[in-house]
């Protein structure tokens, strides 16, 4: 199973502050200017969606895990309140995904069914099956996940480029087994857009340590230090190097950021 599918455990390293106050002043924030307008809602949840994937893949649940349950609360309630609403589908996407990074498997699985059921926008059935495949992986059915986001991938050749995310895509190529295609749309996903930039970013930064590839860990640190979109937090940056070290020791870890040779 691919280290990128974990779900937030259970039980946090973390203590409450730090990254865990920094977390809720932002989900205060974004949900202080969406509590009036139930359509703002999902606007501002994938702006918290994409900050909680960062704080996930830089290991801190706990943070991310604050982050996710707010997204579960209002996106929740939004679309009980509106389930007929023309961005009902989208919260549908953000309850499940979140609830999944939760492992709370019971509930994503109901949302997801729920919106490949009711929604009439193929990318979104698309999503919803890729992160299907996810749950099943997680939950130790991996002929069923691997079924999942086969189709999944084969609709969306079908749709058309731009069919669905590039995340999902790179979610589904890790499934099945295929980093480089993974890294590919992950590189796709950083030109987009700012948030993308820092997810994607960060992704690439974890995957390339976990698959124990020190030239990619290379090329993924100096794009996240280049590229000024991305904002990237030293302390993102700070708990991604520790698993470096980990991995090959502290000096090829310093070699990385340093621009060195001695990594490979």
């Amino acid at each position: 199973r691919s280290p990128l599918l974990r779900t937030v455990p259970a039980r946090h390293r973390e203590r409450a502050g730090g990254p865990v106050k920094f977390a809720g002043a932002l989900v205060a924030g974004a949900l202080l200017l969406s509590g009036c307008l139930h359509h703002n809602v999902v606007r501002n949840a994938e702006h918290l969606y994409s900050s909680a994937e960062v704080e996930r893949r830089a290991g801190r649940e706990a943070a991310a895990a604050l982050i996710y349950a707010a997204i579960v609360r209002k996106t929740g309630e939004a679309w009980r309140a509106h389930p007929d609403s023309e961005w009902a589908d989208q919260a549908l996407l953000l309850l499940g995904q979140s609830r999944l990074r939760l492992g709370e498997y019971g509930e994503s699985q109901a949302a997801l069914v729920e919106l490949g059921r009711r929604t009439e926008m193929h990318s979104l059935r698309i999503e919803a099956n890729i992160y299907l495949g996810v749950l099943k992986e997680e939950v130790g059915e991996p002929d069923e996940a691997l079924g999942l986001v086969n189709a999944a991938l084969k609709a969306a050749e079908v749709e058309g480029e731009g069919a669905i995310g590039d995340e999902a895509r790179a979610e589904a190529h890790l499934l099945r087994g295929q980093p480089d295609r993974a890294w590919w749309d992950l590189d796709r996903a950083v030109d987009a857009d700012r948030d993308a930039a820092v997810v994607a970013g960060m992704e690439r930064l974890q995957w390339a340590i976990t698959s124990n590839d020190p030239d990619r860990t290379r090329l993924a640190v100096d794009a996240l230090l280049a590229d000024p979109r991305a904002g990237v937090r030293v302390d993102s940056m700070g708990v991604a190097m520790w698993a470096a070290a980990d991995q090959w020791g502290a000096r090829a870890a310093a070699d990385l950021l340093a621009g060195t040779d001695s990594a490979t």
